[in-house]
């Protein structure tokens, strides 16, 4: 993992949409933008699971960001988490079906509006 820092929400409130609240309330955050190369078993197709929630009050129509896994073409452009989960402390997950050649996943987060924040990544083999 590369850049960023954890924001943490140490309210208590419940996270809806998800029966793992404390997995929503540490977030890695970013105004310039954060990547992971998370080693996978080896060559093939992977799904990877993005976990998001806006955990704090915010100008929800500001916090926006671009997700690229692997490169090429953004996975996510300007995605809105708050507008996308209909609310704050409101878990979303975006799915996607990454081909990794070289064994590495590679993930990059970048802010088109504010700060970005990601909750979780969740990387399972395509059987």
């Amino acid at each position: 993992m590369s850049g960023g820092i954890v924001a943490t929400d140490s309210s208590g409130i419940d996270i809806a949409n998800t029966l793992d609240d404390e997995l929503y309330r540490k977030q890695r955050e970013t105004s310039v933008g954060f990547s992971y190369a998370i080693p996978v078993a080896g060559a093939g197709e992977y799904l990877v699971r993005l976990h998001f929630a806006e955990i704090v009050q915010h100008n929800s129509g500001l916090r926006r960001l671009t997700a690229n896994l692997e490169g090429g073409v953004a996975e996510l452009e300007n995605f809105n988490t708050a507008a996308a989960a209909g609310g704050i402390r409101v878990a979303v997950v975006r799915e996607f079906v990454v081909r990794v050649s070289d064994g590495v996943l590679n993930v990059q987060i970048t802010p088109t509006g504010d700060r970005a924040r990601l909750a979780g990544i969740e990387v399972l083999t395509v059987e």
